[in-house]
C-alpha cells in the first residue's frame, strides 16, 4: 500500500467512528459530570484505537503478501537454545 491509500483507509476507519466520537462528547457537553466526562474521554479513545487496529492489521496484512523468507539466515547458539547463552 502506498501513503495515499493508507490515508484513505484511516480516514475511512475514522469516519465509521465518527458518530460514536460525536454522540459521547455531546452526551458531556449537554450533561457535564464525572460520568460523562469520563464517557467523553474513553469512548473516542476507544473507537479511535478501533480504528487504528483495522487500518493496521490492514497494512500488515498486505505487507505480510509481499514479504519474502530468507533461507540463508544462519541460527546463532542464541536461538538455537532458546536464547539462553553459554554465558547465562
Amino acid at each position: 500500500m502506498n501513503k495515499s491509500e493508507i490515508h484513505a483507509l484511516l480516514m475511512t476507519e475514522l469516519s465509521r467512528q465518527a458518530d460514536g466520537i460525536v454522540d459521547a462528547l455531546a452526551e458531556f457537553e449537554r450533561n457535564p459530570s464525572a460520568s460523562t466526562f469520563r464517557a467523553a474521554e474513553n469512548i473516542p479513545h476507544k473507537l479511535v484505537l478501533q480504528a487504528l487496529d483495522v487500518v493496521v492489521g490492514q497494512v500488515a496484512k498486505t505487507a505480510a503478501k509481499n514479504a519474502e523468507l530468507d533461507c540463508t539466515v544462519k541460527k546463532t547458539a542464541a536461538t538455537m537454545d532458546g536464547g539462553k547463552s553459554a554465558s547465562n
